[in-house]
């Protein structure tokens, strides 16, 4: 496989990401797509605002519970895990990682930085799933269907539904960058290497 056919495969991969959005955006209609695009919003904001609050965490969370150990390794805490595993792995690092070092700056925050990614993977793969189920049982609740008898439901409008499909749109690009970001970084230190 040559790099135009790899190129190829990636548009059409964020051409097919993108169009499923729109599909459930021309569907849904614009009032709907706009609840949801702010319903999304409220939820990544407040994930970016505790991003760091869990990673730290994460970090310090205590796994000696689970008798994990990797590599003869016993995994307490990622912030204990991670120079005692250099360590072992390459000994010559063993006085970097115990010090204050840009060795041990750069291994902390490549781990952080891994954190994120994954982070982000979880909080867009909820953001689809769990949270989209307590957005449609909040809509339920609040735009509760009333049905009089006899009267039919009021159809939406094609302007409506080409509404939706750009709002869905702009959720599916958003998802994409969102997603994209962290691994262009990951990409650019590979390739710097």
């Amino acid at each position: 496989m040559n790099i135009q056919e790899l190129t190829q495969y990636i548009n059409i991969g964020i051409f097919v990401f993108v169009g499923f959005f729109a599909l459930i955006g021309f569907l849904r209609g614009t009032y709907k797509s706009v609840y949801y695009l702010i319903a999304t919003a409220i939820v990544f904001v407040g994930a970016y605002l505790f991003m760091g609050v869990y990673i730290k965490a994460m970090l310090s969370f205590n796994m000696q519970p689970f008798n994990l150990s990797v590599s003869g390794v016993e995994v307490k805490t990622l912030n204990q895990f991670i120079p005692d595993f250099i360590s072992m792995q390459v000994p010559n690092a063993a006085s970097l990682m115990e010090q204050d070092t840009m060795v041990k700056e750069l291994v902390f925050s490549l781990t952080t930085m891994l954190i994120k990614f994954v982070y982000l993977i979880v909080i867009v793969i909820l953001s689809i799933t769990l949270f989209k189920l307590f957005t449609d049982i909040f809509w339920w609740i609040i735009f509760k269907p009333k049905k009089k008898k006899g009267e039919k439901r009021k159809k939406k409008t094609f302007v409506s539904r080409l509404g939706g499909a750009g709002i869905g749109t702009l959720k599916g690009a958003f998802y994409l960058l969102l997603l994209c970001f962290p691994l262009a970084g990951v990409v650019s230190i590979i390739i710097g290497c």
